[in-house]
């Protein structure tokens, strides 16, 4: 043979490659005891059949033998009782269905789980499994024992859950590499995510301190002496109005032309498609968690960035505010974006992202170099929620419809979850969302939501005095809060007004000056039209880093309309004009004013 010729590839026989195993069996006994219970949540959720599942009861609360329970579509339950054993006896197993049996649930219960950490494949153990087997089918209750084996066999079709718990290493070792290369949307490792909702958290809760403190603390006559009280310690959850479009066959209503002819009738009512809206009430947090796609509708002063803010605080910290929305979003990286910041960014820029804005809007709110890399990570997981703040705020209308598009777009492709807020008309300017958007409207606070909101605010300038001990503080919230509501009731134009948080907030400001309801009224008119003119559009124009140069012209030439607008219903008899004649009014002044 030629040495030539070695250099070159020839046929021959293939070599099997080597035997790999994949590791069977996940090192459950490393995960806090906490941890392991949620791993055991999360997992209950996934069985088959499942409408809901729950931890139940707090630490030092009595659990009756269980730690979760799962209701099933069925109507009966299944409970699990959850345990970090690093080691177990057969007495901790007769001891946990001893203790299961005596509580309340055994009666409702038709699947008991005790989850250990350890292996239950001891001799010993399984005899005892049996016999408490035997046990609990005696009051047709299965009993089935989940030991580190079993509940790793079930993980083997869950490697999400994996990653979220022990890594993505663990992933290819246990699921396999195939299982992790599906995963690869996922780019922060378990570590980096909690790093990452770490520092936002921080990055949003100091924006919200220095933006949103409360009309009544931040009031000149307060400032200093009341510190400000951050708006998830003052929020009241409104309901809100879910509003769903059908479509219908039916016969479309006759229209008979004015010249009264009769052919155009003629043949009977005709057949069409028409299209008619369900509405639904239900709180706002039950809402959101309906769907992906979630539009929120209300006027100037109803509190949409507030239910924002609330929400992204909720889902950054234990979620426990709203459940729901936990078990919805819980596992998602959520990042609050004003959309007048959106509009802007496309306006400004060359080749505008969505990503590129996202990315602005951190280093605008504060975030250090050394974070960025990271929360840019953060915006490329396909974990991520986007929470899009006033999409009827905008100056350059083809910027903002550009942006919209863009943000509808950037949404879908990655499919991720979008919860935005606007006003009616507003966004109705710009665009209209498909059918796979849920849309709803913010419904004003009811007299005893009312009533709670103003009881947040008087314990807050109680406690600032300092002046009460517990007892007799909670009496003097009791009786401010239930006099203020009073004396709103009295009025019902005040009381109407009350139903809006923004409104509310400078009527209860007036409160904490002294000035009673209605007695006040015309004081009381003016802070509200001050509130909506001037305080709120520069306080929107705060939170969204923008400029708001006009917006003291703007209040004024508004504040003119109104006043002249007022004027010629005065004018009429009864006082009373007709919306047609209202626009015509408004149509006059528009060339003098705006």
């Amino acid at each position: 043979m030629e040495i030539a010729s070695l250099w070159f590839d020839v046929d021959a026989s293939s070599v099997e490659p080597p035997t790999v195993t994949r590791e069977q069996v996940l090192p459950l006994g490393s995960l806090t005891w906490e941890n392991f219970e949620r791993l055991c949540f999360r997992l209950a959720h996934r069985g088959g059949n499942v409408e809901d599942a729950r931890i139940y009861g707090e630490r030092g609360q009595a659990q009756e033998g269980i730690d979760l329970y799962v209701r099933r579509a069925t109507g009966d339950y299944a409970t699990w009782q959850c345990k970090r054993y690093q080691e177990i006896k057969a007495t901790d197993i007769k001891s946990a269905v001893t203790k299961f049996l005596e509580g309340d649930w055994a009666t409702r219960t038709k699947l008991f789980r005790l989850a250990v950490a350890s292996s239950l494949n001891a001799t010993e153990l399984v005899e005892e499994i049996e016999r408490q087997r035997t046990r609990c089918g005696g009051v047709n209750i299965t009993f089935e024992p989940l030991d580190r084996n079993r509940l790793s066999l079930m993980l083997k079709d869950h490697p999400d859950l994996v990653d979220d718990f022990f890594g993505r290493s663990w992933v290819e070792a246990f699921n396999g590499p195939e299982a992790a290369a599906n995963l690869s949307g996922r780019k922060l490792s378990l570590e980096q995510k909690l790093n990452a909702r770490n520092f936002v958290q921080i990055l949003y809760e100091t924006h919200f301190r220095t933006i949103d403190g409360g009309i009544p603390a931040a009031a000149p006559i307060f400032r200093g002496a009341v510190l400000p009280m951050q708006v998830f310690d003052r929020y009241v959850e409104p309901a809100i109005e879910l509003v769903e479009s059908i479509i219908e066959q039916g016969q479309s209503p006759i229209v008979r032309p004015e010249n009264g002819a009769q052919d155009a009738v003629q043949g009977g009512p005709a057949t069409g498609f028409f299209r008619r809206e369900i509405t639904t009430k239900l709180s706002l947090s039950a809402g959101l968690a309906t769907s992906d796609r979630f539009l929120l509708l209300g006027g100037a002063g109803f509190g949409k960035s507030a239910a924002l803010r609330v929400v992204l605080h909720s889902l950054l910290n234990d979620g426990g505010r709203f459940p729901a929305l936990a078990k919805s979003w819980g596992q998602r990286l959520p990042l609050l974006l004003p959309f007048g910041f959106l509009a802007h960014h496309f306006a400004e820029n060359g080749t505008p992202t969505v990503e590129g804005a996202l990315k602005a809007w951190l280093m605008v709110l504060g975030a250090r170099n050394e974070v960025l890399t990271l929360l840019e990570e953060m915006i490329g997981d396909e974990r991520l929620l986007l929470l899009v703040d006033g999409l009827d705020e905008w100056q350059n209308r083809e910027a903002a419809a550009t942006a919209l598009t863009a943000l509808t777009t950037y949404v879908q492709t990655r499919r991720l979850p979008l919860f935005a807020t606007s006003r009616p008309l507003g966004f109705d300017r710009i665009s209209d969302f498909g059918p796979d958007w849920k849309r709803a409207n913010l419904l004003p606070l009811t007299t005893s939501q009312q009533r709670e909101f103003a009881s947040y605010w008087f314990r807050h300038f109680h406690e600032a005095e300092a002046a009460l001990d517990t007892t007799a503080l909670g009496q003097a919230v009791t009786r401010d809060a239930t006099e203020f509501a009073n004396n709103l009731s009295e009025d019902p134009a005040l009381s109407d007004l009350g139903g809006i948080p923004l409104l509310l907030s400078v009527m209860i400001y007036l409160r904490l000056m002294g000035r009673v309801l209605p007695r006040s009224r015309l004081a009381a008119l003016e802070e509200l039209i001050k509130a909506l003119l001037e305080d709120q559009p520069r306080r929107r124009a705060q939170a969204a880093m923008q400029r708001a140069d006009q917006s003291v012209v703007r209040s004024r030439r508004i504040r003119h309309g109104i006043e002249y607008l007022a004027y010629c219903i005065h004018q009429e008899p009864n006082s009373i004009i007709l919306p047609n004649e209202r626009d015509g009014t408004v149509e006059r002044l528009l060339p003098y004013q705006f």
